[in-house]
């Protein structure tokens, strides 16, 4: 909390400029990709705030959209809230070779 003339101001939100606040969120972080993880049949890897889920080509394609969708609930259940640009659940990468 920090006050200016006089009003009392209280963050809403992590502020960045805190030396602390980068441990924190990646705390958060890394407890996010630890449900997501025990959840979907996938592999997953994080970066800062983005996450990339993996699925194996044998996997139906139902699986990943059910699970894309599931993260994204989970999210909102959290009170997180995503930018459409940010998720490319229709997007496919093809690795040469299979």
């Amino acid at each position: 909390m920090s006050q200016w003339g006089s009003c009392l101001y209280h963050l809403i939100v992590l502020a960045f400029g805190l030396k602390s606040a980068p441990y924190i969120f990646n705390l958060f972080a890394k407890a996010l990709h630890w449900i997501i993880q025990r959840h979907i049949p996938a592999s997953l890897r994080h970066y800062l705030d983005d996450f990339l889920l993996m699925f194996s080509p044998s996997v139906p394609s139902e699986t990943p959209n059910a699970a894309v969708e599931w993260v994204l609930s989970l999210g909102r259940e959290l009170g997180l809230s995503f930018q459409d640009s940010d998720n490319l659940a229709d997007d496919q990468t093809r690795v040469p070779g299979t």
